[in-house]
């Protein structure tokens, strides 16, 4: 796997050299997954189309040292067969599920009423040594605390 592929498979856009490391950067990517994020699939076998490998690749290669994925489409169940993923493959991994409120405002908005779900939910995935440098452990609660912890 290269970083093209994970350009591809994530439908990158903009400057794909920012993925191109310099000697003292400390790199962040920020992509959007629309889902897709989890390992297995419902009879939980393999899911043969997760972007969570991609997603992962970045930080086992050296491409990032953290890749924090919005509308990662994970829930309680879900974040269970991430993390599995996560720690066989040596990256820590966080997970926030969208809080009710913004879960409300955003059907509101959407005109399509209120949801229980709050499957929406951010992964916030890093090296072991980044993670070994937080200040804080993040908050279960929302998205908006996931980033600022260091």
């Amino acid at each position: 796997m290269t970083a093209q592929d994970v350009n591809a498979q994530l439908q990158w856009q903009g400057d794909w050299d920012v993925l191109e490391r310099r000697t003292g950067d400390l790199i962040v990517v920020f992509p959007n997954s629309t889902g897709r994020m989890d390992p297995k699939i419902d009879n939980r076998e393999a899911n043969a189309l997760p972007r969570l490998p991609y997603a992962v690749f970045l930080i086992e290669s050296g491409i990032a040292d953290m890749v924090a994925i919005v509308d990662a489409q994970v829930d309680s169940a879900k974040w269970h067969n991430v993390n599995m993923y996560c720690k066989k493959c040596d990256v820590t991994g966080f997970y926030g599920p969208t809080s009710n409120a913004v879960s409300r405002m955003e059907n509101i908005v959407s005109a399509q009423g209120t949801s229980s779900s709050t499957s929406v939910g951010t992964l916030l995935l890093m090296t072991n040594m980044v993670a070994g440098q937080m200040c804080q452990m993040p908050q279960q609660q929302t998205v908006a605390k996931l980033t600022p912890l260091f």
